[in-house]
């Protein structure tokens, strides 16, 4: 009976030691294999998301994520469900490596609602090539973009040049940004948007022009029409003057010439049309300023 009592207790010692380095090996293999799910990326218009972890030991990883369809239960890539997207809410993915799990809550409401990141038309100059990136939205952290045929500094820079291939074969440029989980695209239609902007022309000085003008009386000049001509629809025109008679000034809007001479003498001035793409023409004004009649 006393050997049998002390033979239970043996047994009973080795379960314990083998439970404690069963315990100890668990813990070993969690501790190399340190894995971990991070956010996910997403799109939030197509519902395809891909599983991001860090650290881990190399071996297979397999996923649970109910709500999202997948290939197989190791496929890190799939699509979150249409009645989830829908009636949005958290996102319990799990990843488990060597029997050791981790898991990733992701809040598909707050990721969608609250980013609103997006590419929007960038600013373009269809004679020179150059490009700026533009979007809208984001949480404010850095973002990289990529789009091939634009030559720029870095990945992190939003503005660069169309290529000159590119430019001559009118191509779509495809524009993507990162920021953080999230990737957006915009493809920009080249010829869609320089062919709806004609290249500006400048204005064109047309006729000789002249005017007199009492020293101390009230002065005024109008263009006759077809001065400047401008050929660009929905571009305006802003006048400057050089070499007035003292007292003279021009409105830039009109280009009307005003004020009261101070001085008599004869003057050439000269003035200049700018259109709204910066350029311009100029012609001369020939302003006779006599003296004040004398009684």
């Amino acid at each position: 009976m006393f050997n049998i009592l002390r033979l239970s207790i043996a047994r009973l010692g080795l379960c314990a030691l083998v439970l404690f380095f069963a315990g100890q090996y668990n813990r070993a293999v969690f501790a190399q294999s340190g894995l971990t799910l991070t956010q996910p990326a997403y799109d939030c218009a197509t519902g395809a998301i891909t599983f991001n972890t860090t650290g881990g030991n190399g071996s297979p990883i397999t996923y649970s994520a109910p709500g999202i369809t997948r290939s197989d239960a190791s496929s890190n890539t799939g699509t979150v469900e249409l009645g989830v997207r829908l009636d949005p809410k958290p996102l319990v993915i799990t990843a488990t490596q060597n029997g050791v799990s981790t898991t990733y809550t992701f809040n598909l409401s707050g990721f969608c609602s609250g980013s609103n990141f997006a590419l929007i038309q960038p600013t373009y100059n269809c004679s020179t090539g150059a490009i700026t990136f533009n979007t809208t939205g984001g949480d404010g952290s850095s973002i990289t973009y990529n789009a091939p045929g634009v030559t720029r500094t870095s990945p992190a820079s939003n503005t660069g040049t169309v290529e000159a291939g590119v430019r001559l074969d009118s191509k779509v440029v495809v524009i993507t940004a990162t920021q953080g989980g999230s990737m957006v695209v915009y493809r920009f239609d080249l010829v869609g948007f320089c062919g709806a902007t004609p290249p500006s022309t400048p204005p064109v000085f047309t006729g000789v022009l002249s005017a007199t003008g009492t020293v101390g009386s009230p002065f005024t000049y109008t263009l006759p029409a077809g001065t400047f001509t401008n050929s660009n629809a929905g571009q305006t025109l802003t006048y400057t003057a050089s070499s007035l008679p003292t007292g003279l000034n021009i409105d830039g809007g009109t280009g009307t010439i005003t004020g009261t001479p101070s001085a008599s003498g004869t003057s050439s001035a000269i003035l200049t049309a700018t259109n709204s793409g910066g350029q311009s023409a100029s012609g001369l004004l020939s302003i006779v300023i006599t003296s004040s009649a004398t009684s």
